[in-house]
């Protein structure tokens, strides 16, 4: 079976909630595990008490940056895929199935594929009206009045 070009896009694969779980209580555990090795102190207290601060801190504004560029590909997401575009794949998948059912050898299908790629090619490449050198047609001679035109 011949390999869908699409199929990892289709298929791609997310870190879910029970993974992000997981990773963020090992990462915890690490990070926990840091005082055992040290001398209490009231200098490593405050240390250690300053980076988990930080890293709270840090913590807090990345999940801000995060939901704010969610926030930007989700208006963009509902811009570009919005019903119109659904409609319009829809259609085109049937289309495309209709044809690879009617049409067993494929010609036809590969007919009207050719003919819309030199249609893109067409329209992506405007012919350009000839100019008076290609015609052969010399430019008309300067006057300065419309006596000279008739004379």
């Amino acid at each position: 079976m011949k390999e869908k070009k699409y199929q990892k896009m289709v298929n791609q694969e997310y870190l879910n909630a029970r993974q992000l779980t997981v990773l963020s209580i090992i990462v915890l555990a690490i990070i926990q595990t840091i005082p055992i090795f040290l001398d209490p102190t009231p200098f490593t207290e405050w240390m250690l008490l300053g980076y988990t601060a930080g890293v709270s801190t840090c913590a807090i504004v990345g999940a801000i940056l995060v939901q704010h560029n969610a926030d930007k590909i989700t208006l963009l997401y509902k811009r570009a895929f919005n019903e119109d575009f659904y409609e319009t794949i829809d259609t085109l998948n049937e289309v495309r199935k209709t044809f690879e059912e009617e049409d067993a050898d494929g010609e036809l299908l590969k007919d009207l594929l050719g003919l819309m790629r030199a249609y893109l090619n067409a329209q992506a490449n405007p012919l350009q009206p000839p100019t008076t050198e290609e015609l052969g047609v010399s430019e008309p001679t300067p006057y300065y009045s419309e006596d000279e035109l008739f004379s």
